[in-house]
């Protein structure tokens, strides 16, 4: 038997599928599957012929896998736990406000089951064990009464959960220390291939992988560590580095992913951040820009708002027409005017969920793929139910943790670009994406509906050709001046100059 022994480094938190349980690190079980699928793809068809006939690929029902075993090996008391939300403290009951507006007031149990929505115009409020008082929530899927909790950045998962309910409320897990994975084998072959330093087989494996929930966004990234003879120095085509001032990893990794989201908006939905009614910061979605420049089409934000949201009378508060006039001398939202028949799907190329939430208008949309027969795409019948399959972003969010003599923290954030690997052909082939209101109607009282064309020619690495070199954005320039106070403008500024200077090099 050959054993290869790689120590890992943990580099962001993992949200865990077992979080509440001690000593819940990762696992072999999710970390072999998704190296064996690697390494196959990178062998050639004479590489898998021979190791087959060497008896090191195994199939299983038409699948292939690799004959190894694999142990993480790590010191339960090397993992914390971290809670990622907490209670609203910008919440804290106010009472004076609320009488002077007319609330009715009821104190209620934390964790009580109610039999009956509250009455209209009530506000439901929790007195913790300190005896402090905090607006509740009552929970519609089970009427249960809970905590109104904090957002946290690229996880939405714990929202309307029980902070107080292990099983609910996820935490992730951190190892302070790296640890060591074990691979175990007969065949002296795949060892040598394993470990062979010029290959970097597993360097590039661990380069292009995390693990856990919310991998796309960075959250479980792990690599070998510095220490070991097959530590390979990463390597993308886009990378920057972000300093952290934080000094508890609560702290650190909450501003991490503060940023990485702030980035990442740019790319897909773009960014206006509200302070009451005013706009204070606003950035407009790249999305958007390769739509107009590039497909010479409406992106698929604007279509929405167009067909479900246009109100004639002018009564809705946030109807396109009302953004319209409040923005009539600025040029710079095109992204209202720019009009054209044509509309496409351009989002959901950055990552689709078949359910999107539009708070703003109180509303929900569901997709499902459009019914194509004899190239001619139809509505589906509620009949058909055929909902798109969930896509992750082909874009991979990979931090690596730099510490330095003075402790001081930074990150390194490599962008890899991942279009086979999460199926983008196969959605691009589905053709057309259609569009539910849940709640607008139309004359006939039925559901709003849109079809949307997926754009056939969209892929990651045009995408970014498309922001430095077509585009050549500018930050300063796309962020108009009366944002450039704001922190974030520094922030993009920065990452986005980096980008640029490192991609030359």
């Amino acid at each position: 038997m050959k054993t290869l022994t790689v120590k890992l480094k943990q580099h962001t938190p993992l949200i865990h599928f077992q979080h509440n349980q001690y000593g819940a690190t990762l696992r072999a079980s999710e970390v072999k599957p998704k190296l064996d699928r690697f390494i196959l793809s990178k062998l050639t068809s004479e590489e898998k012929t021979l190791g087959r006939s060497k008896g090191w690929i195994k199939s299983k029902n038409g699948k292939d896998w690799l004959d190894y075993k694999m142990k993480i090996s790590d010191n339960p008391d090397n993992i914390i736990s971290i809670k990622m939300n907490e209670k609203r403290e910008y919440k804290e009951w106010n009472e004076k406000n609320d009488k002077q507006k007319g609330w009715r007031i009821e104190v209620v149990d934390y964790g009580e089951i109610r039999s009956s929505k509250p009455e209209s115009k009530t506000r439901l409020v929790i007195k913790d064990e300190n005896g402090k008082k905090y607006y509740a929530k009552w929970r519609k899927t089970d009427s249960k009464i809970i905590y109104d909790l904090d957002t946290y950045p690229c996880f939405f998962a714990n929202m309307g959960c029980d902070i107080n309910d292990p099983l609910e409320y996820r935490k992730v897990s951190f190892a302070e220390e790296p640890f060591d994975m074990v691979i175990i084998t007969k065949h002296s072959e795949l060892f040598e291939y394993l470990s062979d330093i010029n290959k970097k087989i597993l360097s590039s494996f661990f380069l292009n992988t995390n693990f856990g929930t919310r991998q796309s966004k960075g959250f479980g990234s792990f690599y070998i560590d510095e220490s070991e003879e097959l530590y390979e120095r990463p390597h993308s085509d886009y990378y920057f580095n972000l300093p952290i001032d934080e000094d508890y990893y609560y702290e650190e990794f909450y501003a991490l992913f503060e940023i990485i989201e702030l980035f990442t908006k740019t790319l897909r939905a773009g960014i206006n951040d509200k302070r009451g009614n005013n706009t204070a910061f606003y950035f407009k979605s790249l999305a958007f820009m390769y739509c107009k420049d590039i497909l010479k089409a409406e992106w698929d934000k604007k279509k929405v708002k167009t067909e479900f949201y246009f109100d004639e009378s002018d009564r809705r508060k946030d109807s396109l027409q009302k953004q319209r006039k409040e923005h009539k001398d600025d040029k710079d939202h095109d992204i209202l005017y720019f009009d054209s028949k044509d509309g496409y799907d351009i989002r959901d190329l950055l990552g689709f969920s078949t359910n999107e939430e539009w708070q703003s208008y109180s509303d929900s949309i569901e997709k499902k793929v459009a019914i194509i027969k004899e190239n001619n795409p139809k509505f589906p019948r509620n009949e058909d139910n055929l909902p798109v399959d969930r896509m992750r972003s082909p874009l991979l969010v990979k931090p690596f943790c730099l510490i330095d003599d003075d402790d001081n923290v930074s990150y390194d954030i490599y962008l890899l670009f991942q279009d086979k690997e999460v199926g983008m052909e196969d959605f691009k082939r589905q053709q057309k994406i259609c569009f539910y209101s849940k709640r607008e109607k139309n004359d006939k009282g039925l559901q709003k509906r849109i079809m949307l064309k997926i754009p056939q020619s969209f892929s990651m690495l045009d995408y970014f050709d498309y922001i430095f070199n077509t585009l050549q954005l500018n930050v300063s320039e796309h962020i108009e001046e009366k944002y450039h106070q704001h922190e974030y403008y520094r922030l993009l500024q920065d990452i986005y100059g980096q980008l640029r200077n490192n991609y030359k090099k």
